[in-house]
């Protein structure tokens, strides 16, 4: 991966001085199981013929047939589909309830799930937030980081609303931190909208054609004058972005830097997007993932990580899981005993969900960044199944012992990488891999009275939490199988991998580094 420190160090300056503006795309709603604009486009029309069919007017095929209708005629149209649902569909409300169908398959606000990296980007405070998405999955993130507030499924909660805004036509060029600004409108589950919704190709071709309508207004507020602007979950294939920022250089306008990131490709297919964006003032961020859009956010939040020292938010982390920075109430016999119970129940409840196989044995451990006798911070271990119930004085001993370095391009093992990462970090049957950068003086001590250890394959979770939204712990899962049950998801691994985190993620966050949590444990 090239080397981006220069860009990093220049978007953290902005957002430190409070320049920087996110624009978020349909890319990062994808994760909460919304549609690609492709996708929402053929779902869209899916609905009208189905809709259009049961009003007989007159279309003479059967509804099994749509299966194959749609995307024949999807193929011949393309995006201009959309445009056949709108100008033939008699209620404009019809249209958008069709839409919020598809946007949201009858799920509720509050039944959606509000991925970690709309946490990460809800935390950045000092940025503007705008987004081309009609959902509330930024707003939602708002009210869980900020004001600690998490929907319940079967309740109805408006809260979340107040992070809310629509470019209008009385839009003034000023915009306020801690809002959501939705260029395009928003749509919610019920077809209600606000703003002007921008959906079809002919409502793109009126942005070419009116200048001063509110989307165009505040996409060039956000592109021209002082500060910077940092595209996310965008593809760049937005016709009226693409537009406004070939006009933009063509007219010699003054403008603020911008930046994309993508997924990294081909080296040299990757190299000529970046010669024609360069020609449009536009600076790629590759990721080999994006995974690691979180990493590179809290990197743009915190700085740019330093080899050879430890992440800025480490201390922070371990003084909001304590008020006591060297680690207790993790070292009290009251959160040893209800903590070691919680992992318990944890191991089994994935047993039940993930059934392993026979013969394997998984074990859970759960590791926080701690401050001992006046140490730069490290991850330590505070509770693991397989030892039993500790004492707070046994555990702050196993503590000592079981601690790994979190150090940039040094961390210590799968667990100090994903803690430094955020990222999920994986080894299978390799031992030396899943203890990589632990001097090996350390590791003697760690099996004096054994010379082997009981697992093979580890999966390290990262935990994250905080209104700062950094990582705040691991959930390490170990198993004595070479192949253990989180590999064998095969084909479902994706949908399985990322329910397996979310489990991990809720019950850790939830009863054992929160920071009430932990008051309430010990």
């Amino acid at each position: 991966m090239p080397d981006r420190s220069q860009e990093l160090r220049g978007l953290h300056e902005a957002y430190s001085e409070g320049r920087l503006r996110l624009l978020v795309g349909a890319g990062a709603s994808m994760r909460a199981g919304f549609p690609s604009w492709d996708q929402m486009n053929a779902g869209l029309l899916s609905e009208f013929l189905h809709h259009d069919l049961r009003k007989e007017r007159g279309l003479r095929i059967l509804l099994p047939l749509l299966k194959d209708i749609t995307p024949a005629i999807y193929r011949k149209l393309g995006r201009d589909a959309v445009d056949l649902v709108w100008d033939n569909i008699e209620e404009k409300s019809d249209f958008f309830r069709l839409a919020a169908n598809v946007l949201y398959e009858g799920r509720s606000v509050e039944e959606l799930p509000v991925p970690s990296l709309h946490r990460q980007i809800a935390s950045m405070s000092k940025a503007l937030l705008f987004t081309t998405n009609y959902d509330p999955l930024l707003e939602l993130a708002l009210l869980r980081v900020r004001e600690g507030v998490r929907l319940q499924p079967g309740t109805r909660n408006d809260d979340w609303k107040k992070f809310r805004e629509s470019v209008s036509w009385d839009q003034k060029t000023s915009y306020e931190k801690g809002k959501v600004y939705h260029i395009h409108g928003c749509v919610e589950p019920s077809g209600t909208t606000l703003g002007q919704c921008i959906f079809t190709e002919g409502h793109y071709f009126e942005l070419a054609r009116n200048s001063s309508l509110p989307a165009n207004r505040t996409l060039l507020d956000i592109l021209q004058g002082d500060g910077v602007l940092l595209i996310v979950g965008m593809s760049l294939a937005d016709s009226n972005l693409r537009r406004l920022l070939y006009q933009r250089r063509k007219e010699d306008i003054v403008s603020r830097p911008v930046y994309a990131v993508l997924k990294e490709e081909e080296e040299l297919v990757a190299a000529y997007q970046e010669v024609h964006w360069r020609q449009r003032d536009v600076k790629l961020l590759w990721l080999r993932d994006y995974d690691q859009m979180e990493d590179l956010l809290r990197q743009i939040k915190f700085g740019p990580g330093v080899v050879g020292q430890e992440p800025v938010w480490a201390s922070e982390a371990a003084r909001w899981l304590s008020s006591d920075p060297s680690g207790s109430p993790f070292f009290g016999d009251d959160w040893q005993r209800k903590a070691h119970r919680v992992l318990q129940e944890l191991r089994d409840q994935l047993s039940l969900l993930f059934p392993v196989g026979a013969g394997e044995r998984i074990e859970v451990a759960v590791l926080v960044p701690v401050i001992l006798s006046g140490l730069p911070p490290q991850l330590a271990m505070v509770c693991r199944t397989q030892d039993g119930v500790l004492t707070g004085v046994e555990a702050l001993e196993r503590a000592k012992l079981f601690s790994f370095g979190i150090k940039f391009g040094q961390a210590h093992g799968s667990s100090g990488t994903a803690y430094v990462r955020g990222l999920i970090d994986e080894v299978l049957d390799d031992t030396l891999w899943a203890h990589r950068n632990i001097p090996p003086d350390r590791m003697k001590g760690w099996y004096s009275d054994r010379w082997f250890q009981d697992w093979r394959s580890i999966l390290s979770i990262p935990v994250a939490d905080s209104p700062d939204w950094f990582p705040v712990g691991v959930v390490a899962l170990t198993s004595n199988f070479a192949r253990p049950f989180w590999a064998r998801f095969d084909e479902d691994r994706d949908r399985y991998l990322g329910q397996l985190k979310a489990i991990v993620r809720g019950v850790a966050g939830r009863y054992l580094l929160r920071a009430e949590s932990v008051t309430n444990l010990a």
